[in-house]
């Protein structure tokens, strides 16, 4: 795991009784990338909502390395309704609670975090505004 960005030893993932992934291993050394490509249903979106911690796995491990942070984007483009009261903020601030159980409140460490998230994308200017009136 030294110099490995990701490390993933035996991973195995269920949906109920079915099983997704089975003894899945692989690590991504610092300095490399990861593409995962197969035909629909092989199980890429499955293998990266485990990465980024959205599906629990059912066996084996998944290890980041230091300072390594994980995303993912769906595939799929949404409609968002221009009636959609969230602010770019509030959307930000979503990200972080989701892994929060009750109560689910906002710390002042994650108020840093938020802050740093839209310093890095550069969308500070647009944390008050509606994500609806985005284009």
């Amino acid at each position: 795991m030294q110099d490995d960005l990701i490390q993933v030893e035996g991973l195995t993932v269920r949906y109920g009784a079915y099983e997704v992934l089975t003894d899945i291993s692989f690590s991504v050394p610092s300095g490399d990338f990861l593409a995962v490509a197969g035909p629909n249903g092989s199980g890429k979106t499955t293998l990266i909502k485990a990465l980024v911690g959205l599906t629990p796995p059912a066996g084996g491990r998944i290890r980041t390395g230091p300072g390594v942070s994980l995303g993912y984007l769906p595939q799929k483009s949404t409609y968002v309704d221009p009636r959609f009261p969230a602010t770019v903020r509030e959307v930000v601030e979503s990200g972080v609670l989701v892994r929060r159980s009750f109560p689910k409140r906002i710390t002042r460490r994650d108020e840093e975090k938020i802050q740093d998230t839209l310093r890095l994308l550069q969308i500070e200017d647009l944390a008050d505004m509606r994500v609806g009136k985005l284009s």
